[in-house]
């Protein structure tokens, strides 16, 4: 965060001859905004339209003799896009430029006690029947990043590269709960999901797993709140937190010093799209 704010305000900074460059900060629902503006020269359409490629701006404001801003706005964006946020740019003419942060940040309360940073590391499975799950996403990079967590905790993982796909294998097989990605080519999670459940094919909890944090905040007519989003890439704990508040699981720990002997993971099964 500190690099983005960073990069942004030397960039505002460098083409602001004369006036201020403010700083605001809003915070709201755990979604922070970082608003910093210029009075520099501005930029047109297209000129907006190359602001992220590198070394643009220099060439951008229109006579100006200061010298372009290299890597800086390009950075910005890809750490904000790595954050699972959004970076947008407003400009005008002779008027100047104003770039907006939008990020998912989660509140921290004073004096609460952070559990340890391995404590998710000792979870070593959970007590109970076996439980099946199924990961919904067309990047299987994205799939196998679930069932790697998920698979040595004794859960049976289903994959589907599609939503189409999702459906079919519904219609003879049972879960406990599923993962869906929200951008798929063909049907997207959102139809996926909907689909499901008018069919009558699965009742189970579902969470939606989504590269841009800004989509805990859509409205929609299946449930699905605020805390039924995970932001890829996935975090273990808060993966499992969702699964322990949705299934009501116990989870089983290794104690700290016991060996982290390797277990075979439990089948994962994939259907094409």
């Amino acid at each position: 965060m500190r690099q983005i704010l960073i990069n942004l305000l030397g960039n505002a900074v460098k083409f602001t001859r004369s006036g201020q460059v403010p700083l605001r900060v809003d915070y709201a629902r755990e979604m922070a905004r970082f608003e910093i503006a210029d009075t520099g020269p501005g930029m047109d359409a297209a000129e907006l339209q190359r602001v992220f490629e590198p070394f643009e701006r220099g060439t951008a404001a229109g006579g100006n003799a200061t010298s372009g801003t290299g890597l800086g706005l390009t950075i910005a964006r890809l750490l904000t896009g790595l954050m699972g946020g959004e970076l947008t740019v407003h400009s005008t003419p002779g008027v100047g430029t104003t770039f907006t942060v939008r990020l998912y940040l989660p509140e921290l309360h004073a004096g609460a006690s952070p559990r340890p940073r391995d404590a998710e590391q000792r979870v070593a499975g959970y007590a109970g029947p076996r439980l099946r799950l199924l990961v919904v996403d067309n990047e299987e990079a994205d799939r196998r990043l679930l069932v790697d967590r998920l698979a040595p905790l004794g859960f049976t993982l289903l994959q589907a590269a599609s939503g189409e796909a999702a459906l079919a294998l519904l219609r003879s097989a049972r879960v406990d709960a599923l993962f869906l990605d929200l951008a798929m080519p063909g049907i997207d999670g959102w139809t996926t999901l909907r689909r499901l459940r008018e069919a009558g094919l699965s009742d189970a909890p579902a969470a939606i797993v989504s590269a841009n944090a800004f989509d805990k905040g859509l409205d929609n007519d299946l449930d699905i709140t605020a805390a039924d989003f995970l932001v890829k890439p996935v975090r273990m704990r808060e993966l499992l937190a969702w699964l322990q508040r949705r299934l009501q699981l116990q989870w089983l720990e290794q104690p700290p010093e016991a060996d982290a002997a390797p277990r075979p993971p439990a089948p994962a099964h994939t259907l094409p799209p």
